[in-house]
């Protein structure tokens, strides 16, 4: 049973005194239930993370100290969401923070796909992520659930705000794995059956090139990176995957097939990531070059360019045949739980869908297209 499912509706409770007003339940998930709230007497608006409290001394109650504390080192990053207080009534703990009220940026993506052929934006929205993301890691914290569900966004999205610390640690090496698994490095992904630690920088840089990928095309390229995904295993034996299957710029495929390299040694630092950001003349494709490819990149940019278009959350590349949904377990370890361990276990699925045809395409090229969609949310603020 989820920690959601164990919390009664607390819509229009007041906490802190009388003075926040929970108005309404605007998200839920394995780690507990987000209301709206307002100020009794400034009338400011808040998220509100409501969790059930736990015993001192329990793994629970250092999960949740751990997550508070992380969070509130980085607060004061202007893109990082704020944390304003802990509350602790009764059988609870409320954190109280920053509302976001336009979403996530899996939302921006998936309903408006703003970024297609937007240059500039993608330049100031992504720059602003790496710097939430060097913020932690300049105080040895690091996120390891990042993606696009974890940023939440203004009403133009042109601001973003890193979130959720549940998973982070302050470890620059680990041997446990966690995250979500279409954003998992593969060394993060092989930890356990390797027996070998990873560098936990390092791999939330790999997370940053999926979230960025998302971004650029609508598209997560794969399900988990492990050789038993047909297109990771296409994408370590061609290292020319991305140019053959997204409508990519040629300077943007040299850059994330650095930041996506399996050796994670190789991966560019936050700041060169930056500054190769900065630089960039385009991300895209233009028009002519896209009619010059592959039915791959031309279905892969139709799709998205009509997702702005028309706000479409999702086109399959054969209308007639649904997705079909599979569960995703987002992973954490379940040793110790100190401070500075990894998060404790939870169970708030994600969810992916299965690969799709298209029908008058070869079998080959089946093998080679990115046709895995975006999870969809799990209902985080």
């Amino acid at each position: 049973m989820g920690i959601s499912s164990r919390i009664p509706d607390l819509t229009n409770s007041t906490i802190d005194n009388g003075s926040l007003l929970l108005t309404k339940r605007i998200g839920s998930g394995g780690f507990g239930v987000v209301y709206h709230a307002i100020h009794s007497t400034t009338t400011t608006e808040y998220a509100v993370k409501c969790q059930l409290r736990h015993e001192a001394g329990t793994r629970e109650a250092r999960y949740q100290a751990r997550e508070t504390t992380f969070h509130r080192l980085v607060s004061s990053h202007p893109n990082i969401v704020t944390i304003h207080r802990v509350i602790v009534e009764d059988a609870y703990v409320f954190i109280v923070m920053d509302l976001c009220p336009s979403g996530n940026l899996l939302e921006i993506i998936a309903k408006r796909g703003i970024f297609w052929q937007n240059n500039k934006l993608v330049k100031q929205v992504f720059t602003q992520i790496i710097d939430a993301v060097q913020a932690c890691h300049d105080k040895h914290i690091y996120h390891r659930d990042l993606k696009p569900e974890n940023i939440l966004c203004s009403v133009d999205a042109s601001k973003v705000y890193l979130t959720d610390f549940g998973l982070a640690s302050s470890r620059s090496e680990s041997d446990h794995r966690a995250g979500t698994a279409p954003y998992e490095s593969p060394e993060c992904r092989n930890a356990k059956s390797t027996g070998r630690s990873f560098n936990t920088s390092a791999s939330d840089v790999w997370s940053l090139g999926l979230v960025l990928l998302n971004m650029l095309t609508g598209r997560s390229p794969w399900a988990v990176a492990e050789p038993s995904d047909i297109n990771f295993t296409a994408y370590l034996d061609d290292p020319h995957f991305f140019a053959h299957t997204l409508p990519l710029s040629r300077e943007m495929d040299g850059l994330i097939r650095r930041v996506l390299s399996a050796n994670p040694c190789c991966r560019p630092s936050l700041a060169e990531v930056r500054e190769e950001i900065r630089k960039m003349k385009t991300f895209f494709l233009t028009d002519k070059q896209i009619a010059k490819s592959n039915g791959v990149v031309q279905a892969v940019a139709h799709c998205y360019s009509k997702q702005k278009r028309m706000g479409l959350y999702r086109e399959p590349f054969t209308p007639n045949a649904p997705p079909v949904p599979s569960n995703v377990a987002i992973r954490c370890p379940s040793d110790d739980f100190d401070i500075d361990d990894p998060a404790m276990p939870n169970h708030h699925p994600t969810t992916i869908y299965a690969v799709e045809k298209l029908s008058s395409r070869s079998r080959t090229l089946l093998r080679r297209i990115p046709n895995i969609p975006l999870p969809p949310s799990t209902s985080k603020p």
